[in-house]
């Protein structure tokens, strides 16, 4: 089961948005930690195990929580939060209903 909080979050967002979680930049990439900017500006730090990378992608690993800086502020980090995720890393990049798969099945979303 995984969870999703827009508890922290700054201004009304639309998480269905395509550019919201799209791919646009690599920021960094270990083997417990991918961040990228997405195409909406917004900063993803994905956080997990035995990531690997080609191209700034993860083709391997699985996704345990995910943070993310709305807007690229560094103003708190957990803005939105997602965790308790068992998702393939490589998955997290194509697009945004392969994305947002990590909340299929019975999950729990809260907000303000």
């Amino acid at each position: 089961m995984a969870f999703l909080t827009l508890a922290n979050s700054p201004e009304p967002l639309d998480l269905l948005s395509e550019d919201f979680v799209n791919f646009s930049t690599f920021v960094s990439g270990t083997a417990t930690q991918w961040s990228w900017i997405s195409a909406a500006g917004h900063r993803i730090d994905v956080f997990g195990t035995g990531f690997t990378y080609s191209g700034g992608h993860a083709i391997t690993g699985t996704a345990e929580e995910i943070v993310f800086d709305i807007d690229n502020d560094g103003q708190g980090g957990l803005e939105v939060l997602a965790y308790g995720l068992n998702s393939a890393a490589s998955n997290l990049d194509d697009g945004r209903e392969a994305f947002w798969r990590i909340l299929a099945g019975n999950d729990t979303v809260t907000g303000p």
